[in-house]
């Protein structure tokens, strides 16, 4: 059973890499909290989708809570209607150890889009995504910034003690994920500092023969865990 973060060390990592992802994309507090209380652009949930429900979180103010288990791969929500935010849209929280994805339903950039689990979700479970998938697939066009972007990678490594790979193959293995993919998922980073993935000249080679994301659910197939939130 894997059940809502209570543990404070967690809470904390995850309220760091938030602070991260503002510095990555240049948000400030202010711009996100007029983002997110912005309700020109809100749509109510159709009815039909009860898989949540809004309550106190511990990462910050609301969040979404599965009221019964959700099986991996289910539509928890839609997330966007009619380029209208839903509260899945709007109070979905962010994690470095994410449950839920984001999925546009076509290629056009203001698409509706989905919340789509993307492991086993217990009732009772905060379903959280990672805002850079989220920033990525909601269309709005906004890039991170790929120095800074690395240097949390770095910082993370550095917080969790793992000294596996050098600064220079970490530098060439998340260039090429940038390069790839446009961001660096946060389950990633979750490997690498759990010393999951300890060859990065290797896994520059799957990069550039375009085999990376086949990799990715090799690993984590043999693993045994859940694979990236960006998978489709």
């Amino acid at each position: 059973m894997q059940l809502a973060t209570t543990n404070e060390t967690d809470l904390n990592e995850i309220r760091y890499d938030y602070e991260r992802w503002l510095v990555e994309y240049g948000f400030s507090h202010e711009f996100v909290r007029v983002v997110v209380e912005d309700l020109s652009d809100h749509i109510a949930m159709p009815p039909e989708f009860d898989a949540f429900e809004l309550r106190a979180s511990a990462i910050h103010g609301q969040g979404l809570f599965a009221t019964h288990l959700i099986s991996a791969g289910e539509l928890i929500a839609p997330a966007r209607i009619a380029r209208k935010r839903t509260h899945a849209g709007r109070l979905t929280n962010h994690s470095i150890r994410p449950n839920a994805k984001f999925t546009r339903k076509a290629e056009a950039a203001d698409s509706d889009m989905d919340m789509v689990a993307t492991r086993l979700i217990d009732a009772g479970e905060e379903v959280l995504v990672d805002y850079r998938q989220a920033s990525s697939e909601n269309g709005n066009g906004i890039r991170p910034d790929r120095a800074k972007s690395i240097e949390t990678v770095v910082l993370r490594l550095h917080r969790s003690g793992f000294t596996g790979v050098t600064e220079l193959e970490l530098e060439h293995f998340l260039t090429g994920v940038l390069v790839a993919i446009g961001y660096i998922p946060s389950d990633l980073v979750s490997w690498i500092c759990a010393g999951r993935i300890n060859n990065m000249a290797e896994h520059v080679g799957y990069l550039r023969a375009g085999l990376f994301v086949g990799k990715m659910f090799a690993l984590g197939a043999v693993a045994g865990k859940h694979s990236w939130p960006i998978m489709p």
